[in-house]
């Protein structure tokens, strides 16, 4: 079967699957409906909203919740699970990456934000081909914005630990990315080459690309070679192509919103405190993004279940990890207007107004040099705060979120640099699985239907493929 037939069967066929999967947890859904999830933020809310002049030092997380939902203009929410049920049924699987499917070979995007702001330029220096020095060797797939602005340049940083061997693409062509400039060259040249002497390949293409790519590039073996993929690794309806990636040494992806600075400070400050319980991101958590910075901060657990509801021009989504552990995720994500609210023992902290302890960032002249959270500093390496790039004053921390995230990838990529693991690809998975079933029926229950890391997603996507 061809790529562009097994793409257009896969559309159709994860549709069939979305309303086999919708009747096998229907019942469960359905209680799940009558006994809305037991979560101390969305009640504490419901009683601050219904009693508009409670008093918000009383419970400062039920007061910021009361504020995401009037910032984004909820007039009701009553109807929205089946409004988000209805809508889901109607559309097709395949939307999310349709675009992107066009140009197999682009640049991978991990989210609809603005451009980034690149990484600080220093002086240029002459075309660089591969880099020499010591270090574990790594290939980059792809010449996007992505590379151009975080990956290059994170690479560069970490010079004596990572070493690149090359940068390959669909189409050849010079690039420049802090102030050096490099020749992408073809992917068949990858190819015709083998992964000798490669210990990472870091693939930045379009999602629905992933399983011809990588499977191209290990055609004459992977045995010895990890794979590092752009979040979330995989999308859903391709769960049944996972088998093109077990000739890979290891497979990881690149969530770099698990690895943010300031989450340093925040660990810090809960230790001397207690252990986080709740999680608030306001406007500050996009798709399976915001999924992994929720279990982040709640210890890592897997979701047990969540639902999404409609608020106006956004949605809010409430996540019930294993074994406790409550987030609550509000859109839409608008960097510039994002904050976040943990809270632990009965206290919050974080860059939220409603916060009994702010988390602050240490800035010396233009650099950011660390962050601190109720007198406990977490510092940056000079490195970092280089990569970091200009802090840019804001009433929060989010606000800079596309430098925090390089620093957040470069943590990242150091760690596959000293062979330490990264974020794997069953967390990513696990992330894009709970998001799925958000945007498709509204609420989400962990079961063998529908755990990502189960077997049986990929077993009814070829079933009903075929």
């Amino acid at each position: 079967m061809s790529d562009a037939t097994s793409e257009a069967t896969s559309d159709a066929m994860t549709d069939r699957m979305s309303d086999a999967m919708r009747d096998a947890t229907s019942d469960a859904a359905s209680d799940a409906m009558r006994n809305p999830m037991r979560n101390p933020m969305r009640n504490a809310t419901s009683d601050s909203m219904r009693d508009p002049t409670s008093d918000p030092m009383r419970d400062p997380m039920a007061h910021a919740m009361r504020d995401a939902a009037i910032n984004s203009t909820s007039d009701s929410t009553s109807d929205s699970m089946s409004d988000a049920m209805g809508d889901s049924m109607t559309d097709a699987m395949g939307d999310a990456v349709s675009d992107s499917m066009n140009d197999p070979m682009s640049d991978a995007t991990t989210d609809a934000s603005p451009a980034p702001t690149p990484a600080p330029t220093p002086a240029p220096t002459p075309s660089a081909g591969p880099s020499t020095g010591g270090g574990r060797v790594v290939a980059v797939v792809g010449a996007g914005q992505r590379v151009v602005n975080d990956v290059l340049p994170v690479i560069a940083s970490l010079a004596g630990r990572l070493r690149l061997e090359g940068v390959y693409t669909r189409t050849p062509r010079r690039i420049e990315s802090g102030g050096r400039a490099y020749e992408a060259r073809s992917i068949d040249a990858l190819c015709e080459r083998g992964l000798d002497g490669i210990d990472l390949v870091y693939a930045v293409v379009a999602k629905g690309a992933v399983p011809a790519v990588v499977e191209r590039i290990a055609a004459r073996g992977a045995g010895g070679t990890e794979l590092l993929l752009e979040t979330p690794g995989l999308v859903y309806k391709l769960l049944g192509r996972r088998a093109v990636l077990e000739p890979w040494r290891a497979v990881w992806v690149t969530e770099d919103t698990t690895t943010l600075p300031l989450w340093d400070a925040v660990e810090a400050w809960a230790t001397a405190t207690a252990p986080i319980d709740e999680v608030l991101l306001d406007r500050s958590g996009y798709a399976y993004h915001g999924v992994a910075m929720a279990r982040r901060l709640l210890g890592g657990a897997p979701v047990l279940r969540a639902r999404r509801a409609r608020v106006g021009d956004g949605d809010r989504r409430d996540l019930e990890l294993v074994g406790g552990g409550r987030a609550t995720i509000v859109g839409p994500r608008s960097y510039p207007d994002g904050s976040v609210l943990v809270r632990a023992g009965g206290r919050t902290i974080g860059d939220h107004p409603d916060t009994d302890s702010r988390l602050e960032a240490l800035v010396e002249g233009e650099r950011c040099v660390g962050f601190r959270a109720d007198g406990v500093d977490a510092p940056l390496t000079d490195e970092e705060s280089q990569v970091l790039g200009p802090w840019h004053p804001a009433p929060t921390l989010i606000a800079n979120m596309h430098g925090l995230k390089r620093v957040g990838l470069r943590r990242l990529l150091a760690r596959h640099a000293d062979g330490q693991p990264g974020y794997s690809l069953a967390d990513g998975l696990e992330d894009m699985a709970v998001d799925w079933h958000l945007e498709r029926f509204g609420r989400y229950l962990r079961n063998p239907l529908t755990a990502a890391h189960s077997p049986w997603p990929g077993r009814l996507l070829r079933l009903f493929g075929r």
